[in-house]
C-alpha cells in the first residue's frame, strides 16, 4: 500500500514536471524538468520493485538515477557553452602542462 502511494506520488511529480518541460522559459528549466522526470520515474520503479520484492528492479532504478546525474550535468554544461569543446580544450591544456 505504501509503495503504491509512493509510486503515484512520483508519477504525479513527473506529470507536473512534464508541464514545466513543455512551458519552461529557458533551456536550463527544461533540462531540470527532464532531470526531475527521470528521477521521479526511477523512484516509482524503485517503489514498485520494493513492493514486488524484486531486487533487480530496485537495482535498475538506482543505476538509472545515478546515470541521470551524470547526463544532467553534461547536458547542462553543453547547454551553457553550446559545445563540449571548451571543456575538452581546458582538459588537454591541463594534461599537457603537467
Amino acid at each position: 500500500m505504501i509503495a503504491a502511494v509512493a509510486s503515484l506520488g512520483a508519477l504525479a511529480t513527473a506529470a507536473l514536471a512534464l508541464v514545466r518541460l513543455w512551458r519552461g522559459p529557458t533551456t536550463a528549466d527544461r533540462l531540470a524538468a527532464g532531470y526531475l522526470i527521470g528521477i521521479a520515474l526511477s523512484a516509482a520503479l524503485a517503489a514498485c520493485g520494493a513492493a514486488a520484492d524484486a531486487a533487480a528492479l530496485v537495482t535498475i532504478a538506482i543505476v538509472l538515477a545515478l546515470a541521470q546525474n551524470v547526463v544532467f550535468v553534461a547536458a547542462l554544461k553543453a547547454a551553457r557553452r553550446k559545445s563540449y569543446q571548451p571543456a575538452l580544450a581546458a582538459l588537454r591544456r591541463t594534461r599537457d602542462a603537467s
